[in-house]
């Protein structure tokens, strides 16, 4: 038998680096073979980074700074806020759009929402 060299055995290979995903304006190394990400806890986070990717999107970034002044203090006050008409229809065609198992999704941006809050 060949005797192993003890360094050898006891070196360790590099891990590769993990890829990155962006939560709430920071990045968070995540597992390869992993398909979950991990939530955000903060309800005001959660709504930070859907209302910037919300008004960024569409261009609206001017509009971005005192709706989140607003809905920093109604979450503040309350623990919740409520999303605008705008808001709502875009956090829809972009949970459409991002499911990547419906064939229909290509169609996405013609979502028509009808907003049945009041009710």
């Amino acid at each position: 038998m060949i005797p192993v060299n003890e360094t050898e055995s006891n070196a360790q290979t590099p891990s590769p680096k993990c890829p990155l995903v962006e939560s709430a304006g920071e990045f968070i190394p995540i597992e390869q073979t992993s398909f979950y990400a991990q939530p955000i806890t903060s309800v005001a986070k959660e709504a930070e980074v859907f209302l910037k990717q919300c008004y960024l999107e569409q261009g609206l970034a001017e509009l971005f700074p005192p709706r989140w002044q607003f809905v920093k203090d109604s979450i503040e006050r309350t623990g919740t806020y409520e999303p605008t008409y705008d808001e709502l229809a875009y956090g829809a065609k972009l949970a459409w759009r991002n499911s990547n198992r419906c064939v229909g999704r290509y169609f996405w941006h013609c979502l028509q929402l009808l907003d049945q809050r009041h009710l």
